[in-house]
């Protein structure tokens, strides 16, 4: 495709350095394209990523212009940019196409694509298949919805190359409009989540559905059998192949395999499964399970201080990831859970029954989420401590007031981070920050 001259409109910049806005300016900047972005935020609130293509693109922030959407041959939408926009409408009625960084990464790649969705461990999938097939495939690169846009390094390859993607449903909701599907594609589960994005749990089931929707003959397509909706999507797939905790190869060694958690074994073996399929050898497979830990954010556990633990889980932002944290640290009703924020448009019914049995206190952040969770938590008759607050620091100070030896300080929010935070990120960084502030007392000197 030639780009050179074409005016294209970038929806969203973004905050992130490598993310979806900034990496598009770039992208349309190195082909000649005439480049407009425009955003919500003003250049203050963005100025780090305002830094990256000022001079190179004609800024419009602090709001939309349905005239830059008329003058656009091609447009980008960026995360945060609903489905509905009505500048979006407008350009479908002008017949604009409308691409994402992925939906365009993918009519362009020249190799074969692993794409990889799920409500949770996508994240870790990902990561982990990346690291497993690069010991066969040294042009393997990762990318997607893991804070790194695929147009980073679209440049670097050739058909000998192998592209690893974590997509999230507003991703593949794009995917529709190019009738693409990944060559290969993992499942890894399906929860109630974004449900104030796609409105129901069916639209929501229908956007992930684009990982496979398009495959053609030859495509491989691995599926949770363990997970109700995954194994129900083999109905309406052409194909499809099961992986199952209750299904591990023999060779398999729990034991060896560092990533801890019940909930990862699902993970791992989604990326097992592909890397066989990718012809890694169970030996090369075995090494990487062995040395990987997992990625940051994700039940991370930051210090340890006067024996109290201090754990940063800030990507759970559905209530059952935070059930999966609270599974794991439970000791016995020793946790001190930092949870809240705003809603999704999900039940916390299952999650205030597992904090009435695992928490001594709970931090919340101010937000809708924190509404229906204190809801619940009444109906429950959770008589222990809630507190609320605004913001991290805050929060970790209110914590450390009530926090024992033994305790585990848990940052699982099980909420999305709008309006405190920049993301979910912006949250665990501040919790990481915070943690590391904590100067644990002096001991007497001996006599």
């Amino acid at each position: 495709m030639d780009f050179k001259n074409k005016k294209v409109l970038i929806f969203g910049l973004g905050r992130y350095r490598e993310g979806s806005g900034v990496s598009a300016a770039r992208f349309f900047i190195r082909r000649g394209a005439r480049v407009t972005v425009t955003d919500m935020k003003t250049a203050r609130e963005l100025r780090e990523t305002v830094a990256m293509v000022r001079g190179k693109v004609t800024l419009h922030l602090g709001g939309h212009k349905m005239e830059d959407v008329r003058a656009a041959d091609i447009i980008m939408r960026n995360p945060g940019v609903p489905h509905d926009s009505p500048y979006l409408a407008q350009a479908r009625r002008l017949h604009i196409p409308i691409y994402t960084d992925a939906s365009l990464f993918m009519m362009l790649a020249p190799c074969p694509v692993i794409g990889v969705t799920g409500t949770r461990g996508k994240s870790t999938t990902t990561a982990l298949i990346g690291e497993i097939v690069k010991r066969k495939n040294k042009k393997t690169f990762v990318g997607g919805n893991i804070q790194r846009s695929p147009l980073t390094f679209l440049d670097k390859l050739d058909t000998n190359s192998l592209v690893v993607l974590e997509l999230s449903s507003w991703l593949l909701e794009s995917f529709a409009d190019i009738k693409k599907s990944p060559q290969i594609a993992v499942v890894t589960n399906i929860y109630p989540d974004h449900l104030n994005v796609h409105g129901s749990m069916r639209a929501y089931i229908r956007a992930k559905e684009n990982i496979f929707r398009f495959q053609k003959s030859g495509d491989l397509l691995f599926l949770n059998q363990d997970n109700p909706d995954t194994r129900d999507m083999k109905k309406r797939a052409a194909h499809g192949v099961y992986f199952s905790v209750k299904n591990v190869p023999s060779w398999l060694d729990w034991g060896n395999v560092t990533l801890a958690g019940d909930h990862n074994k699902s993970n791992v073996l989604a990326a097992v499964v592909v890397a066989l399929a990718v012809g890694v050898p169970q030996k090369e497979i075995g090494a990487v399970l062995k040395s990987f830990r997992g990625l940051s954010s994700r039940q991370e556990i930051v210090r340890v201080v006067r024996g109290v633990t201090w754990v940063n889980d800030t990507t759970a932002t559905t209530p059952e990831a935070t059930i999966a944290a609270l599974h794991r640290f439970a000791p016995n009703g020793k946790i001190i859970l930092i949870a809240g924020g705003t809603d999704k448009k999900l039940q916390f019914g299952a999650l205030a029954r597992e904090i009435k049995k695992q928490c001594k206190s709970v931090i919340l952040f101010d937000g809708t989420a924190t509404v229906k969770l204190m809801r619940e938590l009444g109906i429950m008759n959770y008589e222990l401590g809630i507190t609320i607050v605004r913001t991290m620091a805050d929060a970790v100070r209110r914590t450390q007031k009530i926090a024992e030896r033994g305790d585990v300080i848990l940052l699982s929010p099980g909420a999305a981070s709008f309006g405190l935070f920049k993301n979910e990120f912006d949250r665990g960084d501040q919790f990481f920050r915070e943690v590391k502030r904590i100067t644990p007392p002096r001991l007497p000197l001996p006599r």
